[in-house]
């Protein structure tokens, strides 16, 4: 499900079995600051829980999910599906580089072990275009 308001955006892919060790909760925020070219910019946050160590929490959040150059200014809900795409991406450049020994421009746009907590929760890049467009999907039919 997605969650949203004026100024926020999250979903969570917490596993309908509650005795699955992760949940990973992935959120984003409009700064109400702009670049020098205009473009709104967001905070991304995405936390992994592990409840198999005892509830550790992982936790990485940046300012650097920039709006577009052009055209109106982006919902938090669409700047999640952006999120959700951008990860994806990223987790599909690791997995190219494991099958085939090469270089992915997309494989370093999050820090590694972001990726590698995302992995060991068995989040992909599937699940994530699912939530995606869910999100893109709420977006439409609410704007």
């Amino acid at each position: 499900m997605i969650r949203a308001t004026d100024s926020h955006a999250s979903t969570s892919l917490t596993p309908p079995d509650t005795a699955a060790p992760y949940a990973v909760d992935f959120a984003v925020e409009d700064t109400s600051q702009a670049t020098r070219d205009g473009r709104v910019v967001y905070r991304w946050t995405v936390t992994v829980t592990d409840s198999s160590f005892g509830g550790g929490v992982l936790l990485w959040s940046e300012a650097d999910l920039h709006g577009p150059a052009a055209g109106p200014e982006p919902t938090p809900r669409a700047m999640l599906a952006t999120l959700l795409a951008f990860v994806g991406a990223a987790l599909d450049g690791r997995e190219w580089e494991r099958r085939t020994g090469l270089r992915s421009d997309n494989s370093d746009i999050f820090p590694a072990d972001l990726l590698a907590a995302l992995e060991a929760a068995e989040v992909n890049s599937d699940t994530l275009y699912l939530f995606e467009e869910a999100a893109r999907a709420d977006e439409e039919v609410t704007s």
